[in-house]
């Protein structure tokens, strides 16, 4: 059994993670976002991660992956009409982050097959066929550990966005730990403030 706590406040930054990637702005869908599928989804470690789909399974799939102290709702501006009209799209908060469960452990954030094995559960669970794979930010390096693991079958092509490759210790500091604890709040509108405080919006 895994000590978890959703409303876990730091807990990446306890483990190191905060502080590495760049400023994301806060986003703000322009338009009314159709109803997707919600889905929990169970890690191989006992987790349990939160994901959406939308639009026809029968249509080509992407599956977004966000960046470090964002969540799925990083990816509602490309939650259009027009978007889930032409395709599949699956978004997922990972683990640590949004509505996923929290681990207070570091160690449940330091082994990259964790997060691989994350991400191989999100397409599995979602019933995704083949999808196209877009990174942002720390999502590189998840796909990467995917990769790693579990081989390009699954996955049609990646599309990386501003990616992180690896970590730079050197990028943490106790104003990253503070951030940290507003991004893993279980309140939305804190989450949302750390955002936009983040990118100086």
């Amino acid at each position: 059994m895994i000590a978890t706590r959703r409303d876990a406040p730091g807990a990446l930054a306890a483990a190191g993670l905060f502080g590495v990637s760049g400023p994301a702005r806060a986003v703000i869908p322009r338009t009314a976002i159709a109803a997707g599928v919600a889905t929990r989804v169970r890690t191989p470690d006992g987790l349990t991660l939160s994901a959406m789909r939308y639009g026809d399974p029968v249509r080509p799939e992407i599956l977004f992956v966000h960046g470090l102290g964002q969540s799925r709702l990083s990816c509602n501006e490309q939650l259009t009409p027009v978007m889930i009209g032409r395709f599949t799209i699956v978004t997922h908060d990972l683990r640590g982050h949004g509505d996923s469960d929290k681990p207070i452990t570091p160690a449940n954030y330091a082994d990259g097959a964790a997060w691989g094995d994350d991400l191989h559960a999100v397409i599995e669970k979602t019933g995704l066929r083949r999808p196209l794979v877009v990174a942002w930010s720390m999502g590189g390096l998840i796909a990467g550990h995917y990769l790693k693991r579990h081989g390009a079958g699954l996955m049609a092509r990646i599309n990386l966005v501003d990616a992180v490759t690896s970590f730079a210790p050197g990028l943490l500091s106790l104003v990253s730990a503070e951030l940290g604890n507003r991004l893993a709040s279980p309140d939305l509108a804190v989450r949302s403030d750390a955002i936009r405080a983040d990118a100086g919006v």
